[in-house]
């Protein structure tokens, strides 16, 4: 009989346990991820742009909810790498759902970026919710990593999948490649690490347009 669970409501206890999935200090595809955004730059506008969305962190970090934290913060930096293009779009809060060993997954990101000219069709990346440091509701790695199965079951190949989360001004990345996943340390977005995770989905672009194009 088949069972069901919100991406909301999945932890990365119960992932390890009911799939078999496995966190790891590296991979393959991390590694690449990581060293590609080393020849990543950041323009000057671009640096200009990023210290304005920089400047509303230490007021807002404990007063905006998740869907301001999106609006305000998150979703104007993922714009500013634009991630349109003729291979994928970025989308927001858009159904995804997949069955998984008589488990059906299900949930709408907060950010996905995904083939589609239309509506999302194949996810590589999936970002969800921001949480405050202090905030004990939900698990936040649990629900990335959910949303990153789903996808991996999508894809149907053995292509990795790629996920961030959020906790206070930390971004944190994360690879899926079959059963193993791993997880970066923060990068502080109200710190001149801004720059460097900037880099980060620079170089993520990069990577996605090398899968269409090579």
């Amino acid at each position: 009989m088949e069972k069901e669970i919100k991406f909301s409501d999945c932890t990365q206890e119960f992932l390890e346990t009911e799939f078999g999935l496995r966190q790891t200090n590296s991979l393959f595809a991390m590694e690449y991820w990581t060293k590609k955004s080393y020849e990543m730059t950041v323009e000057k506008k671009e640096k200009t742009v990023l210290r304005c969305y920089q400047k509303l962190v230490p007021y807002n970090l404990r007063v905006w909810n998740e869907i301001e934290w999106m609006q305000y913060f998150v979703g104007p930096i993922l714009g500013l790498v634009n991630f349109q293009t003729e291979y994928f779009n970025i989308y927001s809060w858009r159904r995804i759902e997949a069955v998984v060993q008589n488990w059906r997954i299900y949930g709408d990101p907060d950010a996905m970026i995904a083939t589609g000219r239309f509506s999302p069709k194949l996810p590589y990346l999936c970002l969800n919710e921001y949480k405050r440091s202090e905030e004990t509701k939900g698990d936040s790695i649990g629900q990335m990593l959910s949303e990153m199965l789903v996808s991996q079951t999508l894809n149907q190949n053995e292509k990795p999948v790629y996920g961030i989360f959020l906790i206070g001004a930390f971004w944190h990345f994360a690879v899926l490649e079959n059963k193993k996943y791993c997880i970066s340390d923060g990068y502080a977005g109200d710190s001149k690490a801004l720059f460097d995770l900037f880099k980060m989905l620079k170089a993520l672009k990069v990577i996605f347009l090398e899968m269409f194009t090579k």
